[in-house]
């Protein structure tokens, strides 16, 4: 990143499990694993501080919450996120909604960063069955630190999955705005 200083990436994750047997939680570990995964390889790769703020707004009456919370602390270790490392905010919001959940994870953010004297930090979300490209941390960092900009909207590529997705083209729309 030339001679400037790296600044501290706070990647912000909202995850949310919905209430179900034990049998159909799989492929949501699954998919949290690989999101978390390619945090931790774009921090390995990265000139300046990752840390994670997760907001988990799952509901806590959920008779699997326990193993739930077990799970997923689990998957943020395993990956070299924890709190005890002091580069994990762990927040519940016990299915409060996403609204909310998001509120809070951005709340957690600016007073982490605050707390940490770390003003030209920036954050970057990702959904909980996303993935970071490689170097995707640091190509927003530099892009950011670049240009001065105080947001950075990336471009973004799907899988086909025409099915679930609200996104109808794929992204096709919104890379294009991103480039200009």
């Amino acid at each position: 990143m030339n001679n400037t200083k790296a600044p501290t990436v706070y990647v912000l994750i909202r995850i949310y499990k919905l209430q179900t047997n034990k049998d159909d939680n799989e492929p949501y570990y699954s998919l949290l694993e690989e999101a978390i995964r390619s945090v931790d390889e774009n921090a390995k790769v990265y000139d300046g501080i990752v840390k994670m703020v997760v907001n988990d707004d799952t509901h806590k009456d959920d008779v699997l919450y326990p193993e739930h919370k077990r799970r997923v602390l689990d998957i943020l270790e395993r990956h070299h996120f924890s709190i005890g490392k002091s580069n994990l905010f762990f927040s519940e919001t016990d299915g409060k909604g996403s609204s909310y959940a998001t509120l809070i994870v951005r709340e957690s953010f600016l007073l982490w960063s605050e707390a940490n004297d770390d003003y030209d930090s920036i954050a970057v979300t990702l959904d909980q069955d996303d993935e970071l490209k490689d170097n995707a941390l640091a190509n927003i960092a530099y892009e950011m630190l670049k240009t001065k900009a105080n947001i950075c909207i990336s471009a973004y590529e799907t899988e086909d999955y025409s099915n679930l997705s609200i996104i109808k083209d794929n992204g096709k729309n919104h890379n294009e705005a991103a480039r200009r």
